[in-house]
């Protein structure tokens, strides 16, 4: 009966502690960089810059143009993209 009553407890303590990871203060901001003919930009930089804050982050598409910004806190976002033989968009 203890080992019973002392798995139980250990479960809802497992529990209780998985359930406090899953709650995030945070956002993310995630797409894909296209040109004007739908075709994929690998290797851009995308930046998101806080309107709020002036922070500014930023990541490198991959070879299907998607890019994924984490972490980020609730706001405001201004994203512009780059690449070598692009206009700044």
């Amino acid at each position: 009966m203890r080992i019973r009553t002392l798995g139980a407890v250990l479960l809802i303590l497992t529990m209780a502690v998985a359930s406090t990871f899953a709650q995030t203060e945070t956002g993310q901001i995630t797409g894909t960089v296209l040109d004007q003919t739908g075709a994929a930009v690998p290797n851009a930089v995308v930046t998101a810059k806080s309107e709020g804050t002036g922070v500014t982050r930023s990541v490198t598409t991959g070879a299907a143009g998607a890019y994924t910004l984490v972490n980020l806190l609730p706001g405001d976002y201004t994203v512009a993209a780059t690449a070598a033989g692009f206009a700044a968009f």
